[in-house]
């Protein structure tokens, strides 16, 4: 089976992680080789920057942008390009969308892209799986996680705007994106929509193979 890039978006405490692994399994059932990766942690300016998003303030959004543009740029050189020459599926724990989504709250999309296009060359995913959730849903999780910090502890009106800001990006790019909903009706106007509830393997490995 031949590698693809795929990146999972979404909230906070949406289920990408969970996600991520069952599809690992099931591609590795299949005889793929995978390559598990996550951002902003994977290259060693972006576990900087995860160190210093968890236990310091918020640095302003533009600047957030650019350093997690400048990570992902290190990130794609020394993993995700690799890995796709030797032909390996790589499943990504957020991408350039989760830059779009939070830090377009105060930076226009316009100039979020724009860096994308210059610094990483426009590098995209073959496929995007948007885990999208109802922002009270988001909280519930949150709130069984414990200490909430950086993102985490944000509002939920925050919470709820952030996931209208993922669905947009779904909007815009309808043949990239796959939306796997949690049963609220953010998910009926991108291309594809899965059952009320993501399910683990069936749904992301048919659209793993169509991407």
């Amino acid at each position: 089976m031949a590698g693809k890039f795929l990146s999972f978006e979404g909230g906070d405490a949406v289920g990408k992680s969970t996600q991520i692994r069952h599809l690992a399994r099931w591609l590795e059932g299949e005889g793929a080789s995978v390559l598990l990766a996550r951002e902003p942690s994977d290259s060693p300016l972006g576990a900087a920057l995860r160190r210093r998003m968890m236990h310091a303030p918020l640095p302003a959004p533009r600047l957030q942008a650019l350093l997690f543009t400048a990570a992902r740029r290190q990130h794609i050189a020394e993993t995700i390009a690799p890995a796709r020459a030797r032909a390996q599926w790589v499943l990504c724990d957020r991408f350039c969308d989760s830059t779009f989504a939070y830090q377009g709250e105060e930076v226009a999309l316009e100039v979020l892209q724009q860096w994308h296009r210059r610094f990483c060359r426009g590098f995209l995913p073959d496929c995007t799986i948007l885990l999208d959730a109802p922002s009270a849903v988001t909280m519930q999780r949150l709130a069984a996680r414990g200490k909430r910090r950086g993102f985490d502890a944000r509002a939920e009106a925050w919470h709820r705007a952030l996931r209208q800001r993922f669905l947009a990006l779904a909007r815009q790019s309808p043949r990239r994106f796959a939306c796997v909903g949690w049963g609220g009706r953010g998910c009926e106007r991108s291309r594809n929509r899965a059952p009320d509830s993501p399910r683990p393997a069936k749904p992301l490995s048919a659209w793993a193979k169509t991407c």
